[in-house]
Parts: structure tokens; C-alpha cells; sequence
């Protein structure tokens, strides 16, 4: 498990529970803690995600284990948009990325996007990737009654207040909506990085009283806020399969999404879901 958010163990349990040494697994205590784990259970298949691929590659073709998988979830736009880092240093990590990838006997992107970005960015050939789309338990098991009645006028945005979220479009097509719809409520669900640049700018543009800055919540309070909500906004400028959509469309939770990435492959416009253009607010205002 990459991060430790909490110190719970379980090698009993199947399958077994362990936390790496860091946060980030990169150092030698944690390529220590893998091989020691790969001698005791002897595995056919090593499974990468996340900041573990850079380590476990290697280490897994070190020591011969014969399958070795890496997971692919993040776009290089969306990272670049996000973690901007000087040109250098970029060449450096992607070119060290495109090695990592080359010691993976597959890469499992998680939509198309992710699979072609894969063989544009790090020269992976297409038939060693096998897309998979994310999925989600259901949840729906405490759907709300039939009876209950929703606000038009309530409508969430779930995703980490980051650059390659979009949610400033949202904020921008809120301020264009001041006059038509005073009473709309837009409930922004998450934390980021940005939070502070989208709280000046909802004050910038007088929409105080429809921006509200709800904050990180549960997953079983996001599920229960996105089963009351009205629409779901999802305004990415670039996202690779967006999890919230899936468990909209799992609670049946209307969506108006961005035209970008691998949400168009989740979202059939006029059909699953509404499609508009990234990055343009007027768009985004209901017609």
C-alpha cells in the first residue's frame, strides 16, 4: 500500500495487508521490504501502481519474476498541468518512466486516452497495454427513497481543487448565472492546492453566496451528497477515467462532464451524461 495513512498490518488476512517503510516507496528501505516479501512468497505476478512502478520493476526483473505489471491512472498533461517542474527535470523523470516501462511485461492504462498517451510519451507498443477502466463497488445500497424530492438548485463538484480538476470554469460559469439563477448553490467537494487562488477568485467575482467550499469528506459522505445532488459537475481539462463519474452513473446522479481525455469514453453526450467544452465557461451555462 503506497502512503502510510494509517499503520494497519494483517499478513493472515487474504489477501495479506502491508504497509510500505515510506511514503513514498523509492528508498532503499522499501527495496529492502519488497525483496524480502518477493523471497518469502516466491510470486508469479508483481503488480506496480502509482510511485511503487519506479521500484518494482526493477527490482521484480532483478529478481526474475516471471509477470510484472504496472498500472497506469495519470495522464503526463494532467501531471504536468498540476506538479509543474522545470523542462529538465520533466525530460528526466518521463525518460526514466520510459525505461521503468520497458522492464513491465504489461501496462494496464485505465482508458484509451491512457493507452495512447502511454505509446506517444514512453514509446510503450500498443500490444503491450491492456486497457482497463476503473470500477467501483456499488453504491447504491442505500439508495435514497423514491419519495425524496431533489433541489434543482443543489448541484456538487467532487474532485481535488487542482488545475487539471477545471474547477475554475465551474466557478466562471457560476458568476455568468448570478442574475438568472440567484439561488444556485454549487457545493465544491475536495481540497487541493489551489483552494486558495478559487476562493479569491469566487470573491473577485461576487459569487460568495453560490461557491460554497465544502472541503475533503468521507467516500460515504461524498456518496450520500452525490445521491442528493441534483447534477454532478465534472470539468477537467484533462483526466484519464475519473471515478467520480463512474459512481454517478452508478446512482443514477445526472452529469455534465468536459469534453476531454477518457471522460468521452464514460460519457455518451445526450445519452449518459452531458458533454461541453473544457476550459469555457460560457459553455457551460445551461441553454
Amino acid at each position: 500500500m503506497s502512503g502510510r495513512r494509517h499503520r494497519y498490518v494483517n499478513r493472515s488476512s487474504n489477501p495479506a495487508v502491508y504497509t510500505w517503510p515510506s511514503r513514498f516507496p523509492v528508498k532503499a528501505s522499501d527495496a529492502v521490504f519488497l525483496a524480502r516479501l518477493v523471497n518469502e512468497h516466491q510470486p508469479d505476478v508483481l503488480i506496480g501502481n502509482f510511485e511503487a512502478v519506479n521500484l518494482m520493476m526493477p527490482l521484480d526483473r532483478l529478481m526474475r519474476i516471471p509477470v510484472r505489471v504496472a498500472w497506469y491512472h495519470q495522464l503526463t498533461d494532467q501531471h504536468d498541468l498540476d506538479f509543474p517542474m522545470r523542462a529538465w527535470k520533466i525530460r528526466f523523470l518521463r525518460l526514466r518512466r520510459t525505461l521503468v516501462y520497458k522492464l513491465a511485461s504489461y501496462i494496464v492504462p485505465v482508458s484509451c486516452a491512457a493507452s495512447l498517451d502511454l505509446q506517444r510519451r514512453f514509446r510503450v507498443r500498443e500490444e503491450k497495454c491492456e486497457v482497463l477502466c476503473n470500477s467501483s463497488v456499488d453504491p447504491t445500497a442505500d439508495r435514497l427513497p423514491s419519495s425524496t424530492v431533489l433541489d434543482p438548485r443543489r448541484i456538487v463538484c467532487v474532485g481535488r481543487l487542482a488545475v487539471s480538476k477545471g474547477q475554475e470554469t465551474v466557478i466562471r460559469a457560476a458568476a455568468l448565472l448570478r442574475t438568472e439563477m440567484p439561488d444556485l448553490r454549487i457545493d465544491l467537494i475536495g481540497s487541493g492546492p489551489e483552494e486558495g487562488h478559487y476562493r479569491s477568485l469566487v470573491k473577485q467575482l461576487g459569487a460568495e453566496e453560490m461557491v460554497v467550499f465544502v472541503g475533503s469528506l468521507s467516500h460515504a459522505e461524498v456518496m450520500k451528497t452525490i445521491r442528493s445532488a441534483y447534477i454532478s459537475l465534472v470539468p477537467s481539462l484533462t483526466d484519464n477515467c475519473p471515478l467520480v463519474i463512474i459512481e454517478c452513473l452508478a446512482c443514477g446522479t445526472p452529469l455534465i462532464a468536459s469534453r476531454a481525455g477518457g471522460i468521452v469514453e464514460l460519457i455518451r453526450d445526450g445519452i449518459d451524461g452531458f458533454l461541453h467544452a473544457k476550459q469555457n465557461a460560457e459553455d457551460w451555462r445551461p441553454r
